[in-house]
């Protein structure tokens, strides 16, 4: 499912049918961004395109919708070359954290942590919460990630982000 967010109201703007990942197996997950295309590819296939022009440039991350743990690795944005490879094994947070909506009857936020040579979430289910860098300007670029969940909610890769409210 790819979701939207603009001006803070969110949207279900394409679904890729019958896709699903394995709770407690690494797969990876990536996105083309190419003026108003897209491209989703799980594992190497792309299993997704659609279109759309509400947001031409932003930020890339990772994040989850209403799950309780997830774990990023080898995060890797080129545009055309990587301009951003991070295994996450400096044990320093550099990427900002975001929050969406309501918790589900949990006033605490998820944690974010960089350690092991991963970026983790663990906490309290929640509507939504990412992880994003790099910059405003990008544009067309492909970001892709490997990704492990505990829990059979979305976790996927965040494009084209310029805020909490758009993305």
């Amino acid at each position: 499912v790819v979701y939207k967010r603009l001006g803070g109201v969110e949207s279900v703007i394409a679904k890729a049918g019958s896709v699903t990942y394995t709770k407690g197996e690494w797969f990876s997950l990536g996105v083309r961004a190419r003026g108003p295309v897209f491209e989703v590819f799980v594992d190497g296939a792309s299993v997704l395109g659609f279109t759309d022009a509400d947001l031409t440039s932003g930020k890339v991350g990772v994040g989850t919708r209403e799950c309780a743990g997830a774990w990023f690795d080898d995060v890797e944005v080129s545009i055309p070359d990587p301009v951003l490879t991070d295994g996450f094994t400096d044990s320093q947070m550099g990427w900002a954290v975001s929050h969406f909506d309501a918790y589900d009857n949990n006033p605490q936020p998820p944690e974010w942590d960089e350690s092991d040579g991963v970026l983790s979430m663990m906490g309290p289910s929640t509507r939504g919460t990412a992880a994003w860098t790099g910059s405003t300007t990008w544009t067309d670029y492909v970001v892709a990630s490997r990704i492990l969940s505990n829990d059979n909610d979305d976790v996927g890769v965040v494009v084209r982000f310029q805020g909490d409210d758009d993305h």
